[in-house]
């Protein structure tokens, strides 16, 4: 296993990107530019840029190991279904769902062909399936993929383990999206337990499920209890990703929605200032992301003056807006206005 591998594994893409390009270099003058050994070094270089958040170079990257996998093993090869997803994955990232979509579909048919309808990899090739589709809106497509891959988790690794806890996080996005925020809660309690048993409290891996829970939370109306999953999400994400990473930025607005529901207008206002300044440098005004949070800050700056966000009590700005921030960053539908 390089260098690059084992940085990936251990969660750090700094140095997991930083190796892997020193490594490129080596490989490309060693086996040349489209052998297979090469081919693992660029795929660990685009997987590393999409988990730093640049999902352009990552899509660059994985379009170039495809195109080596593909050449050297054939399109039905289980390392090109791996290739595909990895690259349907990014296309996501980058907003372009449909694409995803048709990449997975063609992975999952791989994985059947090769490993049956009941195998792992099946398993992971839905998880990412029905995570499109929810970006697409359809739901009930979404849960019934999640249900089809828990099933094969817990058969295959148990109630316990990190690959369920998954599964249990995006069935608990899907519960929440169909209104029922007690079941979104107790599943991702349960996957917050399972990850805290296989890993610890300040692992990467609790982050997305304590920014779900603080969701959860908000939802039900437990705002104290919204803000302190979400400020531990916080807390850790800025660690293990950095301070401007998009992950980030989305805890950021989450927390800012969650501070507004507290009536602390100040820091629902610096929270999501926060947030779009590294919206605006990641993806450019024209993003979803960027347009919702800067509607929020200017509905803030309509309904109250800035001293008012000082010390001045005031009523809280629109709530449609920061329903809307809070349901579109952490995976739910928008509202309309």
């Amino acid at each position: 296993m390089n260098l690059g591998a084992v940085f990936i594994h251990l969660r750090d893409f700094k140095k997991a990107r930083d190796f892997s390009l020193r490594a490129l270099d080596i490989f490309e003058k060693h086996f040349g530019k489209d052998h297979p050994e090469t081919g693992k070094i660029i795929t660990n270089i685009g997987n590393a840029y999409r988990e730093l958040g640049d999902y352009a170079k990552g899509r660059d990257f994985l379009l170039r190991a495809l195109n080596i996998v593909e050449k050297h093993f054939g399109k039905d090869h289980p390392n090109t279904a791996m290739t595909l997803m990895n690259l349907g994955n990014v296309y996501g990232d980058l907003g372009d769902n449909e694409k995803k979509i048709d990449l997975l579909l063609r992975s999952l048919e791989i994985d059947v062909k090769h490993f049956g309808k009941d195998n792992p990899k099946t398993g992971i090739t839905l998880i990412n399936l029905s995570n499109a589709y929810g970006d697409l809106g359809d739901y009930a497509k979404a849960r019934d993929l999640l249900l089809r891959a828990l099933e094969i988790a817990e058969k295959h690794f148990g109630k316990e383990h990190p690959q369920t806890a998954e599964i249990l996080d995006s069935l608990g996005t899907v519960y929440g999206v169909f209104g029922d925020y007690k079941k979104q809660r107790d599943l991702l309690l349960r996957a917050l337990d399972i990850k805290e048993k296989n890993f610890d409290k300040d692992h990467p891996q609790t982050i997305i499920t304590l920014g779900k829970l603080g969701t959860a939370y908000g939802a039900l109306r437990d705002y104290a209890k919204a803000r302190d999953y979400l400020l531990r999400a916080l807390k850790i994400n800025e660690e293990y990703l950095g301070k401007d990473h998009p992950q980030t930025a989305i805890i950021l607005s989450s927390l800012g929605a969650i501070y507004a529901d507290l009536k602390d207008l100040k820091k629902s206002y610096e929270y999501q200032k926060r947030a779009y300044d590294i919206f605006l440098k990641s993806y450019g005004p024209g993003h979803q992301h960027t347009k919702l949070s800067y509607q929020y800050l200017q509905d803030i700056n309509h309904s109250n003056n800035l001293n008012s966000l000082f010390g001045v009590q005031s009523n809280n700005p629109n709530p449609t807006y920061m329903q809307n921030l809070l349901n579109l960053l952490m995976g739910l539908p928008r509202n309309n206005p």
